[in-house]
């Protein structure tokens, strides 16, 4: 199982930009560890269809994100909720992400599992249990 990412700043950043209804999010890239783990919350938040899209500046060391937003100049991204962290990793088998869906279908959640990074509704699909790093909504 891949190892979940050492913070949430990137996503509270994302969501504190997104509600001060700015364009762009500027995200500093401070060592590989952080572009690594950054970069791939960005590739999955732009495939799963969170932001437009993100450019890495290679000689300013930073990640620029584009925000999305809906109707009415209202922010996609508004509410970030963390399940797991370094002293406390909630893991869940196949049968609690169904629950877990049928509960809270407006929430999108982020599932670390064996074959990456996946949203409840791909760990369903794909009958995989993971640990749930947090929901976005």
């Amino acid at each position: 199982m891949q190892q979940p990412f050492i913070g949430t700043h990137f996503i509270t950043a994302l969501i504190a930009a997104s509600n001060q209804r700015r364009l762009a999010c500027v995200y500093p890239l401070t060592n590989r560890l952080c572009i690594a783990q950054v970069l791939a919350q960005a590739t999955w938040l732009e495939t799963h269809g969170l932001i437009y899209s993100f450019f890495v500046s290679p000689t300013s060391h930073s990640l620029t994100i584009y925000l999305k937003y809906v109707a009415h100049g209202r922010p996609l991204l508004t509410h970030l909720q963390v399940f797991s962290r370094p002293g406390h990793s909630t893991r869940l088998s196949w049968s609690k992400i169904s629950r877990l869906i049928r509960q809270h279908f407006a929430r999108f959640y982020c599932i670390s599992t064996p074959s990456g990074l996946l949203t409840a509704t791909e760990a369903y699909t794909q009958r995989q249990a993971g640990l749930l790093l947090y929901a976005i909504w």
